[in-house]
């Protein structure tokens, strides 16, 4: 909708233009008058500067000649040239001094012979030295013609006359005016004269600054000057110049005032427009007020006498007062009628029999508010479902009601709209059928609302549950509705109940429900779920899950609605059955095989005890060597038969979920160096080196479950040295902090075995899996799932990085606590020492100079006896010490040691040290005659490196070998006060049991239960001047009192005061996990598992008798 103009507007719109049209026209026409009157007037004004520069000019020469003409009839003049000849100086002095008094001082005057001879001049000239004048062209005229010569040059202006006396020509007087400003003096304000030869040469200027004398580059600056008009005087040219600035100054001041004019009309013209405008519009506003004041009063405003005055106003007024009234009486009505129409909640519109929309009510209007389509399409529009809709119009044809769709909204958001239309016919006051009224009903959301209602109803008849929905209206219960679902689980049809009053109690298919709860869940509009037993025509029943739910009912607190579902759960309640029948025979099961592991594993253990013992009792006997080989093997079949029951066992544990890991306090350098001794000496049989690198570990004291990690690390060692024939076996131990309370200990174990196939690799850590078929002979297959399983119990991961020829890494990673770090090792010592290692391993070699590095030594390796010598001849400084390997191919340790000690006894070495494998007597004596000062032995461990250097660089002088501390005498010496209880049911473990102990000099007693046990101890508490008990080994598993109850016994001071703390070993051939664990928890000091390793079994006996 255009913008509508008040009538100020307008009034500026139209005369405004005109106005400045004719502003425009005023000044252009008065401004051209005014510039010609301007130029006129210039022009005039140089014209009165010209002609009285002229005139100045010619009463210049007048003077000037008159002047000469003066001189030349002044008798003295003629009488001293008549008499020329005989004047002398003096005569011509003086006539000099007669044109000086007689003649003006802005000319030279002088008087020449009628020969050209000067005779007399106010310039200096002497006589002598006179310019030659004869041959000068006004010279000549004067002589010739006997008339004045006036010239004016840039030398100035010249005036020759005659002197004549009685018609003789006696001489020339010249006069001579350099500057021509001394003669013209005229006076100018914004012009500048100029006098210009015939090449434009300034001669004169009123302005020497802007016009300097004989210039010309300013007369022809057009672009500074404006030449208004010139005049010439014979070679002379006139001319009166005025700078453009004072002309453009001028034209400014014109442009200036014509401006002023036209903007002086503009602004009169908008100001006259704006106050006829106001005027105008005041009296507008005020015919407006009456009119409003209609509207509000139902009568006429009395208009002001302002506006009354206005004819038209008043006029216009008296014909709309007359219209007003005869439409006040029409309003009312009409007013009643359309607060009847806006009222009704349906949509009406009346058309004539044209189409045209005659009137609408408020709900038509905001229903199609926005809708697509113009005011004169809308017929076509409302009932576009019509080919023909201008039919509809047809008042003779009976039209049923009909439906209308509309789709409304923008393209991303279009919807649906169904209205439902009846139609009637409209009369005139003739009775005669003028239009149709049109009645419309929106019933978009009633379709959607019954569309939903039947997918409700078809879904709640489509599932698999019974489904009630229920009114209670205390007493009674009535069935709203039921599904038919609910007459396939019940039996009972819908018909038979809904809308009735009913009990469950009336129907014997819940005769068995508890009514109760359920009435008392419908009192307190509580949720309740139950399972019902209904029974089947085929003597059979089902169970029925019932879940009643209260309904939501706002403003209904009479009646309360509940909805039942009724689900068939019989497949469910069998099922359920079973699983419980399952759930509780897997129980049985594995409790079943717990126990049978338990008792198998006592069992096996037991005689495994008997045999193994026996062996190494049969050991210690005197035997034949072939006799003693037999034992060996033997031995070595009972222990790997050992090996496959612990892992069978373990892996069992690990399977069913029970594996419990230890977190104790343990030194991470003890566990490994005891470690790798036990592993030493398995891989120094097969000649196999074997090597450990702790250089990476930062974390001593840690705090998890040595005993785990050192199975893991066994299994792979032990697998590691299994299948590699020569060559090495590594172990690479690194420690990181992971936070501050753990840390990751990875740990790499590397060989140079035949390694494993790719394609097997995947599967390494599966139960029972070996790289081969044949390699089963070499295990059960079950080390490497135990070891996975470990693994990642203590939160790691396990990799193997293999090449088939090249040999096999075994890398993991487990997580454990770092506690307080311990200093282990001092090495400030060794920093700068000369170290020699003579090795033949490589890896042996490097690992050793790696460790030795880190703490600051020199270090000089060598893999031959031979360069050894060569390399020691060389030396002239000493070597702080020698590391030389026992076993070397070419020439062995002791045989370097011998050679150096008698070829070169002065070799300049402090210190020689043999490294011996741990699996062999070193035979200390053989090694200090072959010329050493000690021996370590390898696996060459950090500890015992910086142990060695702690025992020998710190001394000058030569260290005996260090022998191992023989702690025999001191047992012995012990063993003379100790006396050890063994409770034990089996006679071959009593006897083994009882032989270890005899061998470290300790009294041993027997007894075969706990029972007897706690009667020996009570009967030697009872007499306690016999010798007492100074520890127990306890059996487990035993009748009549079980270990377990005896230990718990005696800490309760059952046997005494004096026993309640005495130390308890546990000896069982429950070797599974958790075993140790239940031994301590029942008071228990020490844990030792059947079979009994002799070695084993004697340091624990010797550290709980120490403690």
């Amino acid at each position: 909708m255009a913008q509508q103009k008040n009538i100020s507007q307008i009034l500026l719109k139209q005369t405004l233009p005109i106005t400045l049209v004719i502003a425009l026209g005023t000044s252009m026409v008065f401004g051209m008058g005014m510039i010609w009157a301007i130029n006129t007037s210039a022009d005039h004004a140089h014209q009165e500067n010209l002609n009285q520069a002229l005139s100045s000019y010619h009463q210049a020469i007048a003077a000037e000649s008159s002047h000469l003409y003066s001189i030349a009839s002044n008798p003295l003049t003629l009488q001293s040239l008549t008499n020329v000849q005989s004047l002398t100086k003096l005569h011509r002095n003086y006539n000099l001094s007669v044109l000086h008094a007689t003649g003006p001082f802005t000319s030279s005057v002088s008087i020449y012979l009628k020969d050209g001879s000067l005779y007399s001049s106010t310039l200096n000239y002497s006589l002598e030295n006179a310019p030659d004048i004869a041959l000068t062209p006004w010279f000549n005229y004067v002589i010739g013609a006997q008339q004045t010569f006036i010239e004016t040059t840039s030398n100035g202006l010249l005036i020759a006359a005659p002197i004549m006396q009685a018609n003789e020509l006696l001489g020339v007087i010249v006069s001579q005016t350099v500057n021509l400003k001394a003669l013209i003096n005229i006076h100018l304000n914004d012009y500048n004269l100029v006098i210009l030869d015939r090449t434009e040469r300034v001669l004169y200027s009123t302005n020497t600054e802007l016009f300097p004398l004989y210039s010309t580059q300013l007369i022809r600056d057009n672009a500074t000057w404006r030449k208004s008009m010139s005049l010439s005087e014979g070679d002379l040219t006139f001319v009166s110049f005025e700078k453009k600035s004072v002309h453009q100054k001028n034209l400014l001041l014109l442009y200036l005032l014509l401006f002023s004019g036209a903007s002086f009309i503009f602004i009169s013209a908008f100001v006259t427009a704006k106050i006829a405008g106001r005027v105008i519009r005041e009296a507008i506003t005020d015919f407006t007020l009456a009119i409003e004041h209609f509207e509000q009063h139902k009568q006429i405003g009395a208009l002001t006498k302002k506006t009354y005055d206005i004819s038209e106003l008043r006029q216009l007024n008296e014909r709309f007062q007359d219209l007003l009234t005869k439409l006040l009486a029409s309003n009312l009505s009409k007013n009643r009628v359309s607060a009847i129409l806006n009222s009704l909640n349906d949509l009406l519109v009346v058309f004539d029999l044209d189409g045209t929309p005659v009137i609408s009510n408020r709900a038509f209007d905001d229903f199609f508010t926005n809708k697509e389509f113009s005011h004169k399409d809308i017929f076509s529009f409302l009932f576009n479902n019509f080919d023909s809709p201008k039919s509809l119009l047809n008042m003779t044809r009976p039209l049923p009601s009909f439906e209308t769709t509309y789709q409304t909204g923008t393209q991303g958001g279009r919807q649906t709209n169904i209205v439902h239309w009846s139609r009637s016919p409209m009369f005139d006051e003739q009775g005669n059928i003028f239009g149709a009224i049109f009645v419309g009903q929106d019933i978009t959301h009633s379709n959607e609302l019954s569309t939903n209602i039947e997918l409700k109803n078809a879904a709640i008849d489509a599932a698999d549950s019974g489904i009630l929905i229920l009114e209670n209206e205390a007493p009674f219960t009535r069935v709203c509705y039921a599904n038919t679902a609910f007459e396939r689980i019940t039996g009972i049809s819908s018909q038979l109940i809904c809308n009735k009053d009913l009990s469950l109690k009336d129907f014997k298919q819940f005769a068995n429900a508890p009514l109760a709860r359920i009435r008392t869940a419908m009192i307190e509009k509580k949720s309740i779920v139950e399972v019902l037993k209904v029974p089947l025509k085929n003597n059979d029943q089902s169970h029925v899950e019932l879940v009643l739910s209260p309904i939501p009912t706002d403003g209904l607190k009479q009646k309360s609605y509940y909805l039942c579902i009724l689900k068939d759960v019989t497949q469910q309640q069998v099922n359920s059955n079973l699983l419980i029948s399952a759930k509780e025979q897997a129980e049985q099961s594995a409790r079943l095989k717990s126990e049978f592991l338990a008792s198998m594993s006592h069992e096996i253990r037991t005689p495994m005890n008997g045999v193994i013992g026996m062996l190494d009792i049969l050991h210690d006997t005197p035997l034949t060597m072939q006799q003693l080989n037999y034992v060996r093997i033997a031995q070595g079949s009972a222990d790997a038969l050992l090996s496959i029951i612990n892992d069978i066992l373990d892996f069992s544990k690990i399977e069913a979920g029970k594996v419990i890991l230890d977190h104790a306090d343990f030194n991470l350098y003890e566990m490994l160096d005891s470690f790798i001794d036990g592993m030493a000496q398995q891989a120094q049989r097969k000649g196999i080196e074997l090597i450990i690198d702790t250089l990476k570990v930062q974390h001593h004291q840690v705090k998890g479950d040595a005993g785990r990690v050192r199975q893991i690390l066994t299994n792979l060692v032990s697998n590691a040295i299994k299948f590699t024939e020569q060559g090495y076996v590594k172990i690479q131990v690194e420690s990181t902090d992971l936070d501050d309370q753990l840390c990751t200990l990875l740990v790499s174990v590397s060989d140079t075995g035949k390694g494993i196939p790719a394609d097997r690799q995947h599967s390494l850590f599966d139960p029972f899996i070996q790289v081969e078929a044949k390699d089963a002979v070499k295990g059960t297959g079950l080390g490497l799932a135990i070891v996975k399983q470990l693994v990642e119990s203590m939160n790691g991961q396990i990799e193997v990085l293999s090449e088939v020829g090249q040999g096999s890494e075994f890398k993991f990673s487990i997580e454990i606590e770092a506690t307080n770090p311990q200093p282990i090792l001092s090495t400030d010592h060794i920093s700068g020492k000369r170290i020699l290692l003579v090795e033949d391993c490589e890896m042996t070699r490097q690992t050793i100079t790696n460790q030795l590095s880190h703490w600051g030594a020199s270090i000089v390796t060598i893999d031959s006896a031979e360069q050894a010598i060569d390399y020691i001849e060389t030396q002239d400084d000493n070597i702080d010490l020698a590391l030389i390997s026992s076993e070397m191919k070419q020439m062995s340790g002791k045989a370097l040691g011998v050679r150096l000690a008698t070829t070169h006894p002065k070799a300049t070495i402090n210190q020689r040290v043999l490294m011996t494998p741990v699996s062999k007597d070193p035979n200390l004596a053989g090694i200090s005659r072959a010329g050493f000062n000690s021996h370590i032995t390898k696996p060459v461990k950090a500890k015992d490196l910086a142990n060695l250097f702690n025992s020998t660089l710190n001394s000058s002088d030569a260290v005996s070998v260090n022998e191992p501390i023989n702690d025999t005498n001191g047992e012995a010496n012990m063993s003379k006060q100790q006396r050890i209880l063994i409770v034990e049911d089996n006679t071959v473990n009593q006897m083994i049991a009882r032989k270890f102990v005899e061998t470290l000099g300790f009294e041993a007693v027997t007894v075969a239960n706990g029972q007897e046990a706690l009667d020996t101890l009570i009967a030697q508490s009872e007499n306690p001047i016999d010798s007492h008990f100074d520890l127990i080994l306890m059996d487990c598993q035993m009748p009549i009192m079980d270990g377990f109850e005896a230990t718990d016994k005696i800490r309760q001071a059952a046997a005494g005061e004096m026993f309640k703390d005495i130390p308890i070993i546990a000896m069982t051939a429950n070797a599974m996990k958790g075993d140790r664990e239940r031994c301590i928890e029942v008071g228990m000091n020490d844990y030792t598992s059947k079979p009994l390793d002799k070695e084993d079994f004697l340091s624990t006996i010797q550290r709980n008798l120490r403690t």
